[in-house]
């Protein structure tokens, strides 16, 4: 059997439950490209994350990741807290589409006697993810939309109304430019989507990667004057698991990206044929990696645009990509 060239930690939970008053205790064991596995007996989470910050890149593999966190927010804590280079790995699959971990391993020839144990499943989940099985944890920040636009309970007709569709497109022009400058001021993270008009915008639309409260000590929505402030959800979804074939880690995609108010996305395999053609309108990044996510996993993505924008940048960040820019 051939495994992975990295290192890759299986973890099996031995006692408790992280949903439980007593801390869980759990089983590992770390397989490298040389030597023999090590094992790790009724370790704490806080050791298994010290375990895998010495390891800086790799792999995190588990049968099943709520083992590790009692609910998504405490996940997507657990996801930042471990190096970007570290990857997670469910080998059994997405939710509601799992493998048992038995028969994975039986499929795949791993041998074991009897019923395994904490830390004999803790090797089996690490050699099933070093031969490729599972399905990847990718987590997502708390996104919301803020939307500036005309106030449609505000009229004005007769031979001014041109003048006053200008006047209001200057407003939202004007509106826009003070968000952005505060968010750049305090260092939050968005994309932003405008349609222009002559006299200034006739919307913008903030793809903002913060929670709520940040976004409120610069936006409060209102309705009053000529400009409209509404803020949204973008995303409901923080946790993503990648899609599985055959309970396979996901094939290895190359992605071009063409960046605008519509991002258009065309997906190809390692051979250069084509999977599939994708338009996404004014789509957040956590859209757009769930939509990549459906093929694959990225490796490669391009763009036509030098240098590339913050959102292609992020987006091939989430994967792990490289990132080329043809222009």
């Amino acid at each position: 059997m051939r495994y992975l060239r990295t290192p890759v930690l299986g973890v099996d939970i031995k006692a408790g439950s992280p949903r439980g008053k007593a801390a869980p205790k759990y089983s590992a064991c770390l397989l490298r490209d040389s030597g023999e596995p090590e094992f790790f007996d009724g370790i704490t989470l806080a050791e298994i994350l010290r375990i895998v910050r010495q390891m800086s890149r790799g792999y995190l593999a588990v049968d099943n990741i709520f083992e590790l966190a009692k609910d998504s927010r405490s996940l997507k804590r657990l996801v930042a807290s471990i190096p970007e280079d570290v990857k997670i790995i469910q080998v059994t699959g997405p939710p509601g589409e799992g493998v048992p971990l038995r028969k994975l391993a039986r499929d795949a020839g791993l041998e074991y006697d009897g019923k395994p144990g904490s830390l004999e499943s803790a090797k089996l989940i690490a050699k099933l993810a070093a031969l490729g099985y599972g399905s990847e944890v990718v987590a997502f920040n708390p996104e919301y939309r803020v939307v500036i636009s005309k106030n449609r309970s505000v009229r004005q007709g007769g031979s001014g109304s041109a003048r006053w569709k200008r006047f209001i497109e200057a407003a939202i022009l004007s509106e826009a430019n003070r968000v952005s400058a505060e968010f750049d001021r305090v260092g939050i993270d968005y994309d932003l989507y405008v349609e222009r008009g002559p006299g200034g915008l006739k919307r913008a639309e903030f793809i903002v990667y913060a929670p709520k409260e940040s976004i409120l000590s610069i936006v409060r929505e209102h309705e009053w004057g000529p400009v409209k402030v509404q803020i949204e959800p973008s995303w409901r979804k923080k946790i993503e698991f990648t899609r599985t074939e055959l309970s396979r880690r996901p094939r290895p995609i190359m992605v071009g990206i063409d960046p605008g108010m519509s991002i258009g996305i065309a997906v190809m395999d390692l051979y250069g044929r084509i999977l599939g053609l994708e338009t996404l309108r004014r789509a957040s990044r956590s859209e757009v990696i769930e939509t990549l996510a459906q093929y694959g996993r990225p490796v490669l993505i391009t763009t036509d645009v030098s240098p590339p924008p913050k959102n292609v940048v992020k987006i091939a960040q989430a994967f792990g990509a490289r990132l080329v820019a043809l222009n």
